[in-house]
């Protein structure tokens, strides 16, 4: 994760070297600072509830973030043809969010991850990912709203709720489709750093 945001930190710095005399999207936008933390996301999935534990990080352009994040579970349990596995989903890719007033204690927070990843069926938790009986890659994305309060100058927490849309499930058992992992989520995000 520390390697994607210092090469995205890197090709961001080398975009506005390299087109200082033309006009672009990223000229007025001034690095402010950056963040990294970890959040946890309530869901439901095939019938289970429970939580997706992640983190990233993110450079700071006043009240936009740009940044990547990555995360993951293995609640939910499954039967297929009477046998019962535990299923395993991570995905991780790009962190986008905004935050207005930025400056007051509490603002308005928005968010969305866009990524890609896999869905497992292990037989036991403790499995390997290569002992995975089923498995499928697929995409994920993740817009959220919600508020954000400012602890102290380093440390930001935002509640939010949101939906996590998941596409391209064609590799599992037939009975199982994108709208078996697909839902509302509620989430507690914490972002420390230099904003």
């Amino acid at each position: 994760m520390k390697t994607f945001a210092l090469a995205l930190g890197l090709i961001l710095g080398l975009t506005s070297v390299a087109s200082a005399q033309d006009e672009t999207l990223f000229d007025n936008a001034r690095v402010v600072g950056a963040f990294g933390g970890p959040f946890v996301e309530y869901h439901q999935i095939l019938g289970d509830e429970g939580l997706m534990v992640g983190g990233g990080g993110a450079l700071q352009f006043k009240r936009f973030f740009l940044g990547g994040y990555g995360v993951g579970t293995h609640f939910p349990e499954t039967l297929v043809n009477s046998e019962r596995y535990v299923v395993n989903i991570g995905h991780g890719g790009f962190w986008l969010g905004y935050t207005i007033p930025s400056h007051k204690l509490f603002h308005l927070y928005v968010s969305a991850k866009p990524g890609w990843g896999q869905i497992r069926f292990k037989e036991d938790r403790d499995d390997k990912d290569r002992d995975a009986i089923y498995a499928d890659r697929i995409f994920a994305f993740t817009p959220e709203i919600g508020l954000e309060i400012n602890v102290t100058d380093f440390l930001r927490i935002a509640a939010t709720g949101g939906y996590r849309l998941v596409a391209d499930v064609d590799n599992l058992p037939e009975a199982y489709s994108d709208e078996d992992f697909s839902g509302f989520m509620g989430a507690l995000t914490f972002r420390f750093g230099s904003f």
